[in-house]
């Protein structure tokens, strides 16, 4: 098989070949070629010939002659069982549509139709339809056009589809026979109409042969030539953005647009789709000799970027302190709440996508409004602004990468833009990256988490990688750093390897989403910008507290974006750096044991036993290694590795040992160590740090030999967080607000000065599992030193409410203490009843007058101050009675447990007896807030 760009291949090399095209099964392609003065139709069987890729070259046997005899075939178009090949056959407006079977290796005119040109057939395996063209102007343009449909087999006339009204100024054709989802065959075709300047508007119709309706699809940008249609997938020529042109892939079911021949400079044109078997075929424009190429990804580009797409996991969504976070949203939202764009020409104001494409130099940089050296919500209320001002979904920019660095992988990345990174080395916009590997076959082999520009790689099927439908790799996103983790979890992560630099990483899924796939935006130009997508770092704030903006995909450190696998084999990370990890690297078998013979490994059965909370266990084709890792556990949760030998042969063995309590981890490894199929040996992790090997050198239960480590390098990590606090209390609650009062903790345990407090409050109590669905409190004091005495007011509570709050500390290196005692709370509210206290007469002139007064005990039997309670009507049955004391009345302050008397005079007839009355009072809580009695005023 011959080769050329990414994403296509060449079926086969001819002085001139002319219009292909592939049968629904793709196992056959039919193609024009000139022969000395005549056109003939030639064809490859990919079943016959061993495939597609093993025919290339002017001399290939693979090719045959179809009808010989026949002097002028021209434009095939094959059946979807590639039975039939419809062409047009004769010259000089007066082409016939011929009929050519394979089963029967007969050949005949479908329907002769004199005095016009029946040209471009398509051909199912009951229709045929075509274009009659007549009226010649000049010979040239068709004035009277039709589409025309006949039935293979019957004696019936053509069925006229469509025409263009004998208008020089519209057009129909060409075109396309097929079956919809349902079955039904359909035409699709396109119609045009010029204005009076001269452009085209081109629709797109599918007309119904079973209903004769014909149903308009949509209107189709650029200059579409030569469709072609096989289910769901339609495709065309676009020859808009230059001389030579593009092929163009329609997806109806999802709506979908994308060129799929790569390369405009070969240029393309006569395109076949087969849908069920993946393939689209097509000839360059101006090669020699002209070529035939097939695209296998072809639609399949988009649907493999969609079907793998990861599946993003975010921890931030319900935390909303300065640590707040953001989503990958498109580049034009960074862009759009850019200041300026700072160029080595001048700065450029409210900059634009285009300002980056025309200014793509190293040294330039967006800067956003803010700056890295102050906290996250100084970016907070225009990053919101930017987001409320259009429409930015969350976004994934895809590349789909066949054939990567010359091999048979095809590797699809996805890129991911944020508005800023608000970690520990803060810095404006942020560029995250996962990538998914697939093999010869499009199955997915591996995937790559890009960890603060470091890969951490996978296997599809490896224990650890967690799948949504089996395709959709979940990814736990770092809050602030958005760093991709396979788990969800507290990770320690070094920013620099053998350093103690190493911080806290939270992940968490208090929301998830799989990202709209944007294949298209980094072929979109500003992919080119070499600059920084942020300002450069504040001079007055070092790393790792600030940093500058980071480069774009195509200029990351490692250069994943041109060199996927290279970047996928540049790292050695397998575990983080809160992780008990080993890795032997030999023909042996590892086990991990804890202290209650919880087992680690592979069982009698060949499966693989991960009893321990945490554990995993995998084996790695690239170093030929057998790892087990336990995450979050140290030494002291005593650990017995077990190695057999299964080879002879010598093996390494590394191990990290952290020691949460020590503050320490050390990494000893043993080189070269001999192995037999009869050795053990035996590794003990514990407190007593004894890291001596004991090996069993013919395995009779002996130890032969004490072998200390190698090498032990010892890197010291700060491991403890702030404590857990025990002793918050509610000191004061009022209808509003809720004051609580700690003792501080220290940023390691109970000694020194944490960094940041987080105190969250919920309706329900708050346990781990809940934590982060919480509501998070704004402005908390900054921490004191240890023992100090804390206090913060939560407000903006509901009245009447039962709430629950905890609390939780940072540290320096951004590790979380342990969630403190919940305290219950509930806040105040006022309740305002009535009760009659006297009904009278209060003098002979109200008596004579109807004037009844009513003494009301207006009690507050709530928690909380009636404040400014004012009746505001009071409404009688029957109506003929109603209140003549002037409304609304002000009935005072009322203090829990409080009556004040009020009373109110009712004019009532001397026809009625008795009747009733429904008073609406209202009042106010200490926030402000207004209630009505005992339901609002009507």
């Amino acid at each position: 098989m011959g080769e050329d760009e990414p994403g296509y291949a060449l079926i086969e090399e001819q002085t001139s070949a002319r219009t292909p095209a592939v049968s629904l099964s793709g196992n056959r392609v039919v193609w024009a070629e000139m022969v000395g003065a005549e056109l003939h139709l030639y064809y490859k069987d990919q079943a016959a010939s061993g495939g597609f890729e093993s025919c290339s070259g002017t001399s290939d046997e693979c090719a045959s002659p179809l009808a010989p005899g026949y002097y002028w075939q021209e434009n095939p178009a094959i059946s979807p069982d590639g039975s039939k090949v419809a062409y047009e056959y004769g010259r000089s407006h007066d082409s016939q549509i011929h009929i050519y079977d394979f089963n029967t290796g007969v050949e005949q005119e479908l329907y002769s139709m004199p005095g016009g040109d029946q040209q471009f057939p398509s051909v199912n395996n009951e229709w045929v339809v075509w274009e009659d063209n007549r009226d010649f102007n000049s010979f040239i343009f068709p004035l009277d056009q039709h589409i025309y449909a006949k039935r293979i087999g019957t004696a019936d006339p053509p069925i006229s589809i469509a025409d263009n009204g004998h208008s020089a100024h519209a057009s129909v054709g060409p075109a396309k026979v097929t079956r919809n989802l349902n079955n039904e065959p359909v035409v699709f075709y396109l119609s045009s109409i010029e204005d009076r300047y001269g452009h085209d508007t081109y629709t797109a119709h599918l007309y119904n042969l079973s209903s004769g309706t014909d149903q308009i699809i949509d209107e189709i940008s650029g200059q579409p030539q030569n469709p072609s249609i096989d289910g769901d997938k339609i495709v065309w020529e676009d020859c808009t953005e230059n001389a030579y042109c593009d092929v163009v892939l329609h997806d109806l079911s999802t709506g979908v647009t994308q060129v799929v021949s790569q390369d405009s400079d070969l240029g393309a044109r006569n395109p076949e789709v087969s849908a069920s078997s993946g393939y689209i075929v097509w000839l360059t424009s101006h090669l020699s000799p002209t070529t035939v190429y097939y695209n296998r990804l072809g639609d399949t580009a988009q649907a493999l970027a969609n079907e793998y797409a990861p599946e993003l996991h975010f921890f931030h969504d319900y935390n909303k302190d300065e640590r707040n976070d953001v989503e990958p949203r498109p580049v034009d939202l960074i862009v759009g709440g850019a200041d300026r764009l700072i160029t080595s020409g001048g700065d450029i104001d409210d900059p634009v996508i285009q300002d980056l494409i025309d200014h793509p130099e190293d040294n330039n940089f967006l800067d956003l409004p803010g700056s890295p050296a102050n906290p996250f919500h100084s970016y907070e209320d225009d990053y919101k602004n930017q987001l409320g001002a259009g429409d930015y979904p969350v976004t994934a920019y895809a590349q789909v990468v066949q054939r990567a660095e010359e091999t048979d992988k095809t590797v699809i990345q996805y890129w991911f833009n944020y508005y800023y990174n608000n970690w520990y080395n803060n810095h404006e916009g942020d560029w995250e990256m996962v990538e998914v590997i697939l093999n010869d076959n499009l199955e997915p082999e591996d995937v790559a988490y890009a960890q603060h520009g470091t890969p951490w790689k996978k296997g599809w099927n490896e224990w650890g990688l967690n799948k949504t439908d089996d395709t959709h790799p979940q990814v736990f996103v770092a809050e602030g750093s958005h760093a991709s983790y396979f788990i969800e979890s507290n990770s320690l992560h070094f920013l620099e390897p053998g350093t103690p630099n190493a911080f806290a990483d939270i992940t968490g899924s208090a929301s998830w989403i799989i990202p709209a796939v944007d294949l298209n935006g980094l072929a979109g130009g500003w992919v080119d910008f070499g600059g920084h997508w942020g300002q450069e770092r504040p001079t007055l704030c070092p790393p790792p507290f600030c940093d500058s903006g980071p480069k774009g995909p195509a200029f990351q450190a490692g250069d994943p974006f041109n060199q996927p696998l290279t970047w996928l084999d540049s790292s050695f990370w397998k575990w983080l750096a809160n992780d008990t990890a080993i890795a032997v690297y030999s023909p042996a078998e590892i086990n991990l044991y804890d202290a209650q013979g919880h087992h680690v490994g592979k069982n009698a059965q060949g499966g693989i036993d991960l009893e321990i909370p945490g554990s995993e266990y995998f084996e790695r084709e690239d170093d030929h290694s057998k790892n087990i890792v336990i995450h979050n556990e140290d030494i002291l949760s005593n650990y017995t590795v077990k190695i057999e030998g299964t080879d002879m042969g010598t093996m390494d063995l590394k191990v990290q040992a952290p020691d949460f309590g020590g503050n320490m981890i050390e990494n000893p490894q043993y080189l070269a160590v001999e192995v037999n199929p009869a050795m053990k040996a035996e590794l003990d992790l514990n407190a007593a740090r004894d890291f001596d090997l004991k090996v069993d050198e013919d395995g009779d239960g002996a130890v032969d030999t004490l072998l200390p480590p190698d090498t032990n390098d010892q890197v010291a990590v700060d491991f403890t967080p702030p404590a857990a606090v025990t002793d918050m209390t509610a000191a004061e609650t009022t209808s509003g607000t809720a004051t609580l009062n700690w003792t501080a903790p220290g940023d390691d345990s109970i000694t020194g000065t944490a960094v940041k407090y987080d105190l969250r409050y919920s309706t329900e109590p708050i346990t781990g599992e809940n934590w982060q669905y919480a509501n998070p409190v704004d402005s908390l004091p900054d921490p004191q030193v240890a023992g100090s005495t804390e206090t913060a007011t939560v407000t903006g509570l509901d009245a009447g409410t039962t709430y629950y709050f905890a609390i939780r500390s940072r540290d320096d290196t951004w590790q979380e203490s342990a969630l403190s005692n919940v305290v219950q709370s509930t806040t105040e509210i006022p309740n305002l009843t009535w009760g009659i206290n006297r009904i009278y007469w209060a003098s002979w002139d109200d008596y004579y007058a109807r004037q009844l007064s009513i003494d009301y005990n207006l009690s507050n039997s709530g928690t909380g101050a009636a404040i400014s309670s004012a009746i505001a009507a009071s409404i009688c049955n029957p109506t003929s009675v109603y209140v003549t004391t002037s409304l609304p009345l002000n009935a005072g302050d009322i203090s829990p447990g409080s009556i004040n008397v009020v009373t109110l005079k009712y004019y009532v007839p001397p026809s009625v007896g008795s009747f009733t009355t429904t008073t609406y009072t209202s009042c106010q809580d200490d926030a402000g807030r207004i209630y009505w009695f005992p339901e609002p005023l009507p």
